[in-house]
């Protein structure tokens, strides 16, 4: 199972917290693989640490690689769905 998610920049600012609030505008994202495992990612702004497992975490702006001018990209691979939580068809 993969998949990706494109972002245009700003990841010429200076801190993740700036992507945060400017591209996802949001401190949690939920991935839903086919409505039977759910991977919910947190950025936590008060205390700047981020959900585990930290490399394959949506906020952190060094798991994007450049695709040209100004876009990013995040491969949504194989590990993302291991490390999914079973929700066996209730995942809302």
């Amino acid at each position: 199972m993969q998949g990706t998610i494109e972002q245009t920049s700003p990841f010429n600012q200076t801190s993740d917290e700036d992507i945060l609030s400017a591209v996802f505008g949001a401190d949690s994202l939920s991935m839903i693989f086919d409505n039977t495992k759910v991977a919910t990612q947190v950025f936590f702004t008060s205390s700047e640490m981020f959900s585990e497992p930290v490399n394959r975490n949506v906020f952190l702006n060094t798991n994007y690689e450049a695709i040209g001018g100004e876009r990013f990209l995040f491969k949504i691979t194989e590990v993302d769905y291991e490390n999914a939580t079973p929700c066996n068809g209730d995942c809302d």
